[in-house]
């Protein structure tokens, strides 16, 4: 709908920003990537409540053994991924 009034209308209800994260627990050191969406996939199987996904969907994943996190700097180190909302859309 572009050269409309409603050009951007979308976006500015639907539209969220996130950072998906990875902590290195033994280093201080992180990485972040920056990332816009407009949907977030929920697992809905064993959860009562669509909170109880929403926790499910940012809840730290441990990175260790066969499946460290490769760093530049420090290596192969035991990390923690996890994703951090920063910005909710108006319509969520």
């Amino acid at each position: 709908m572009e050269n409309t009034p409603v050009r951007g209308t979308f976006n500015r209800l639907f539209e969220g920003e996130l950072q998906n994260v990875i902590k290195c627990i033994n280093q201080d050191y992180e990485s972040n990537r920056d990332e816009k969406f407009n949907t977030i996939q929920l697992i809905v199987r064993g959860n009562q409540t669509i909170e109880e996904s929403v926790h499910e969907y940012i809840s730290e994943e441990k990175l260790d053994g066969k499946n460290q996190y490769q760093t530049e700097k420090y290596g192969k180190q035991d990390a923690l991924k996890f994703i951090r909302f920063k910005n909710l859309p108006p319509v969520l």
